[in-house]
């Protein structure tokens, strides 16, 4: 176990695609979070947001 970025990091190496969440209303945005930050920028594979409230 550690920080939920660097285990999403870790697993997207062998990942087809990963998925992160991100909360929030469609009328305030497209804001994420640092961890969703992170794996955008840094995972091995394809990675899609998907909003949930």
């Amino acid at each position: 176990m550690g920080p939920a970025a660097d285990e999403l990091l870790r697993a997207s190496r062998g990942a087809g695609l990963v998925v992160v969440g991100r909360r929030g209303s469609r009328a305030l945005g497209f804001h994420i979070g640092h961890v969703a930050h992170a794996v955008i920028h840094h995972s091995a594979a394809p990675v899609a947001v998907v909003p949930f409230e």
